[in-house]
């Protein structure tokens, strides 16, 4: 059986792939960003936010960055 908390991580990531926002910026033009430079949307109702740093998470390769809420279980 898995674990209670693996499976939610697992449909979060899933969620957050689903609702990911369509436009970032390439691989070819890597640059530093500040964390307040990141727009971070909200995963539905879980407290978890996601960023699309560049790509696309939906069609193509992409990365992403998860912001957790502190004291978040798991």
């Amino acid at each position: 059986m898995i674990p209670l908390k693996t499976l939610g991580l697992a449909t979060a990531v899933a969620t957050a792939l689903a609702v990911a926002p369509a436009c970032a910026e390439s691989p070819a033009s890597y640059m530093a960003k500040s964390l307040s430079d990141v727009g971070f949307a909200p995963i539905g109702d879980l407290p978890i936010e996601m960023a699309v740093l560049w790509g696309d998470p939906q069609n193509a390769e992409s990365a992403i960055l998860l912001k957790f809420a502190p004291h978040f279980p798991g």
